[in-house]
């Protein structure tokens, strides 16, 4: 469950930090370098716990990569 918790957490930060540097008056020369910090900063604080991808497409998919997390995936709430 900490898994899951640490990717959403990650994402809905991602997702505030794009949001937020779009909307207003432009995004700005800046912008990248604010988005990219902010996944570094998550994928540091996180990544030791839900392996650092905090894009759902890539959650999704890596069971069909790694045979030994397909178990444990196949638990999720979110596998249909």
């Amino acid at each position: 469950m900490n898994k899951y918790f640490a990717e959403f957490i990650g994402t809905f930060f991602l997702v505030l930090t794009i949001g937020c540097t779009v909307i207003g008056h432009g995004a700005g020369p800046l912008a990248p370098l604010a988005i990219g910090s902010a996944l570094m900063v998550m994928i540091f604080a996180g990544g030791h716990i839900s392996g650092g991808h905090f894009n759902p497409a890539v959650t999704v998919r890596v069971p069909e990569w790694s045979s030994s997390d397909l178990q444990e995936f196949s638990n999720s709430p979110t596998h249909t």
